[in-house]
């Protein structure tokens, strides 16, 4: 399916885009079901910050989406995940993912 993830150990930079991936976080209830006008907000913001995934070498991984699931709030400070969607399927065949 070309999707990743793993944890996501946020840096002081994130702070500047965390707001976006607690929309996510805001939108999910405790009960019943998750808040469709935040989900829909939550999209378009993210998809505005127009997010890029580097290897350690700096070269751009194309991907479709980079979501962040912050529940820091929560769960606790180290309830964070990344996902990404790899538009590239190659990416896997050669042993990139490591």
């Amino acid at each position: 399916m070309g999707t990743a993830m793993g944890r996501f150990t946020p840096t002081a930079a994130y702070e500047r885009v965390r707001p976006v991936f607690r929309i996510f976080a805001e939108a999910q209830r405790d009960t019943g079901p998750v808040d469709e006008r935040l989900i829909a907000t939550y999209y378009r913001s993210r998809d505005a910050l127009t997010l890029v995934l580097e290897n350690e070498d700096g070269v751009t991984i194309p991907t479709t989406v980079v979501h962040i699931a912050d529940f820091t709030v929560e769960i606790d400070e180290t309830a964070c995940e990344i996902e990404v969607h790899i538009s590239d399927p190659s990416f896997f065949r050669e042993g990139n993912a490591e």
